[in-house]
């Protein structure tokens, strides 16, 4: 992986209402979730045996929908992303949220790709310190 190119917290959002613990043993069991469509959050939950929807939504705002309509007991997002959505929504009195993991965001390349090309990555590193500033 590369230096980090972005912050990401994998949370989860519920409804305030619900009394749902998302950091219980039980959780898994007694919750129905989701996230979006074709997320690695969507592959997590199938590959740990979450209570997942049969039809996942399509994008992030869908995704709030669902959990506004009542349609899914949690959804996990990525923070900045859906913290963006409830604020210019303005469903920030309606949901709460709990850090499920911190998943900053970086580039992977193959084992194989970087032994062909031994500088690439330190290269490709610099190039991100340069974009930031």
């Amino acid at each position: 992986m590369t230096e980090i190119i972005a912050e990401q917290k994998w949370t989860w959002y519920l409804l305030k209402n619900n009394p749902l613990d998302s950091t219980a043993d039980n959780f898994k069991q007694k919750g129905i979730v989701t996230s979006f469509l074709g997320a690695n959050m969507q592959k997590l939950l199938l590959q740990n045996d979450f209570q997942t929807i049969n039809n996942p939504p399509q994008d992030n705002q869908k995704q709030l929908s669902f959990l506004l309509s009542g349609r899914v007991d949690a959804i996990l997002a990525n923070d900045q992303v859906m913290n963006n959505l409830i604020e210019g929504f303005g469903h920030q009195e309606k949901v709460r949220s709990v850090l499920n993991r911190n998943k900053p965001l970086g580039v992977y390349f193959s084992k194989e790709f970087l032994s062909s090309q031994p500088n690439f990555l330190a290269q490709f590193n610099n190039a991100l310190s340069s974009c930031r500033q």
